[in-house]
């Protein structure tokens, strides 16, 4: 077992060593590739200043192949040094006596003269360039082959190692086999001696067990089924028992003489973890039972204010743990009643509810606002917005927020726990209510999720609603037709009837422009029109959305 450990130790050690050397190579083939443009880089140089001593480049093609070059030797490598850190001082001094030469000379082409009084010097700086380039190259590849000769040697000997330790195990494994073998069958000749023992004794005994045989094995095979029942129940009962009482002995002896808060630390990890995967379970079964082909919702009159009221009874422990607050904000003496099914939507609003507390600064407050609003189509829906201060969602992930096992960044990198389900679940709760949801959030400000549900629809709401296009009708004609003496009464009479109508905003709009006919006695004939124009084109396109409906 020690030779084992041994081989083990050094095969790990060895492992880490290779990966030590990946990395060093890496490093190696960065800095070899910097190195190489380097060259390149100098190479070109010298090619441009060549040709301009030649009066085949311009002055300003040198420059611009000497601005590259020298980007290029102020480039950091890997190993944290610049290019022109690993040339040679000639090199640098060749190149600073180069641009005094450029620097002199006239732009454009070089004429032949000038040309001509610089060569021979210009001709050794460029030797001396390309010279220190090669030498920079030659140099690190010297210092490459030496490491490289190095780990060759190291991986050698770790070889060698690791061989002398396999052939010492395998050496070992064989005594081991041959000691274990031995005694095996010193143990069998042994038990085989038993047995004939036994054999001997067992004829004896047979002739005085055969009168009572019937009356033994009656009795034998109750104790067997007794044995048996007591063997399962014994094994079942056994695991879990000792397992049970080894963790309330270790949390005892903790409790009892831990000063450090360990045991208290014991407790939570376990307390945290199981109400992650309780969560999760739940989870996940409240998502198969919504996939299901035929959910089961219930579709009764539910009052949604109350869901919230019951949502932040059964949170509130959590919110002031959390020192978070919830505060409703609804009118009084208004039904919040929608069509749903009371379970599910109270699990829509305690999981909304649950992550505005979670993802919300001690201190803050989260406030719940239920309204009854008109939808686009001008049907009444029970409006829920849950508003907290939170650190927000990035915008980019919005769309994604309702996908399963999605997590936003901020929350995941702030290590809030979640399963990334809850808002999955709710929006599949709504959307089998035919409802909809909707956020808006900035991060570090907070964030508002708003639900919409259809109101609840009674009988007799549902005839108002069947009467309401031909109420609107009627009051239009009679709006369209009365004259400028008759129209403060019949606005006033028929904004009462389409208020009835389930259309109170418009009846509003009417109650107004009749209050304003009976307060401007002196009015304008032209602005009293205009203003009827203008409520005739609101009533009428609501007219229009009520026709389509019908018609649908």
């Amino acid at each position: 077992m020690i030779n084992l450990v041994v081989l083990g130790i050094d095969t790990n050690a060895n492992s880490n060593g290779a990966a030590a050397e990946k990395a060093v190579f890496s490093s190696a083939e960065s800095t070899a590739s910097s190195i190489i443009f380097t060259q390149r880089e100098s190479l070109a140089y010298t090619t441009k200043y060549a040709l301009w001593l030649a009066g085949s480049a311009t002055k300003r093609d040198v420059q611009i192949a000497r601005a590259l070059l020298a980007q290029r030797l102020n480039v950091i490598d890997i190993e944290n040094q610049t290019m022109g850190s690993r040339l040679q001082p000639g090199f640098l001094a060749a190149l600073k006596k180069s641009d005094e030469l450029v620097n002199v000379a006239s732009d454009g082409f070089l004429s032949i003269k000038a040309a001509n009084s610089i060569k021979p010097q210009a001709e050794s700086l460029i030797s001396e360039i390309l010279s220190s380039s090669r030498a920079m190259v030659v140099a690190y590849q010297q210092e490459l082959d030496q490491h490289l000769l190095l780990v060759a040697t190291e991986r050698k000997q770790a070889a060698e190692r690791n061989l002398m330790l396999l052939l010492l195990l395998m050496f070992l494994t064989s005594i081991f086999l041959v000691w274990i073998s031995r005694t095996i069958l010193d143990q069998f000749e042994k038990t085989k001696e038993m047995i004939d023992q036994e054999v001997k004794d067992l004829e004896t005994a047979r002739s005085d067990l055969e009168t009572s045989q019937l009356a033994v094995k009656t009795l034998q095979e109750l104790n067997d089924s007794k044995n048996d029942f007591i063997s399962t129940v014994n094994h079942e009962l056994r695991t879990p028992l000792t397992s049970i009482i080894g963790y309330v002995d270790l949390l005892k002896d903790l409790a009892e003489g831990d000063k450090t808060g360990q045991s208290t630390t014991i407790v939570a990890v376990v307390e945290k973890n199981a109400l992650v995967l309780l969560d999760l379970v739940e989870s996940i079964l409240s998502l198969s039972r919504l996939d299901s082909r035929e959910p089961e919702l219930a579709h009764i009159e539910v009052d949604l204010l109350k869901v919230v009221e019951k949502s932040i009874f059964v949170l509130s422990p959590q919110a002031e743990e959390a020192e978070i607050k919830m505060v409703i904000d609804a009118e009084k003496d208004v039904e919040y009643t929608a069509n749903g099914n009371p379970s599910q939507l109270s699990q829509v609003f305690i999981n909304l509810l649950s992550n505005g507390i979670k993802f919300s600064p001690k201190g803050s407050t989260v406030v719940i606002k239920v309204r009854r609003v008109l939808n686009d189509n001008m049907f009444t829906e029970i409006e829920a917005s849950i508003t907290d201060q939170g650190i927000g969602i990035p915008e980019a992930e919005i769309p994604q927020l309702f996908h399963r096992f999605f997590r936003a960044s901020n929350a995941a990198n702030s290590q809030i726990s979640g399963t990334g389900l809850g808002l999955a679940i709710v929006s599949k709760i709504i959307d089998l209510h035919n409802g909809h949801i909707a956020v808006k959030s900035t991060q570090n400000i907070g964030s508002t999720f708003t639900v919409n549900l259809p109101a609840y629809i009674s009988a007799v709401d549902r005839l108002i609603l069947e009467q309401r296009g031909s109420v609107l009708r009627r009051a239009i004609d009679a709006i369209e037709g009365s004259s400028i003496e008759d129209l403060q009464h019949v606005c006033h009479e028929m904004g009462g009837a389409i208020g009835f109508y389930a259309l109170e905003e418009h009846s509003e709009q009417v109650a107004l422009f009749a209050k304003w006919l009976k307060n401007s006695p002196g009015a304008n004939e032209v602005a009293i029109l205009a203003k009827k124009d203008a409520l005739l084109d609101v009533l009428k396109t609501t007219q229009r959305i009520i026709e389509d409906q019908e018609k649908n």
